[in-house]
C-alpha cells in the first residue's frame, strides 16, 4: 500500500508600504481634495484599506481597486474624494490590514505647513 501525504503551506507576502498622495480633481467636480493611498506586491488577495479623518472611520466616497500582477501578487489602491473644505489641521489615516501584518499599519497625511 502507498499513502500519498499532503499538507498545504501557506505563504503570504508583506505589502509594500503605503503611499498617500493627493490628486487634483476632476474638472468641474463637486471635489476639494482625492487622497490615494497604495500598496503593492502582497499575498494572499485578502487585505483591508481603511480611511479615517481625524481618527473617525470615513465610510462613503471611497473607491478601491484590487489587481493580480503577472507574477501572482496583487496590488490596492484606495481614493477618497473629499466634497468638503479641507483645514490645515486635518489628518486622514489610511490603514492597511493583512494576514502577513502582526499588527495594522497606519500611514498619515495632514496638511500642517
Amino acid at each position: 500500500n502507498k499513502y500519498i501525504y499532503s499538507e498545504a503551506i501557506k505563504i503570504s507576502t508583506l505589502p509594500t508600504p503605503l503611499k498617500i498622495f493627493s490628486r487634483v480633481p476632476e474638472r468641474f467636480s463637486s471635489a476639494f481634495l482625492v487622497l490615494v493611498c497604495e500598496t503593492a506586491m502582497f499575498y494572499p488577495e485578502n487585505l483591508n484599506l481603511s480611511w479615517y479623518k481625524n481618527g473617525i472611520e470615513i465610510s462613503s466616497g471611497i473607491t478601491i481597486t484590487k489587481q493580480q500582477n503577472a507574477e501572482g501578487l496583487y496590488e490596492a489602491s484606495s481614493s477618497i474624494t473629499e466634497t468638503q473644505t479641507v483645514r490645515t489641521e486635518t489628518v486622514y489615516t489610511c490603514q492597511v490590514s493583512h494576514p502577513s501584518l502582526q499588527i495594522l499599519k497606519t500611514y498619515l497625511h495632514d496638511f500642517l505647513s
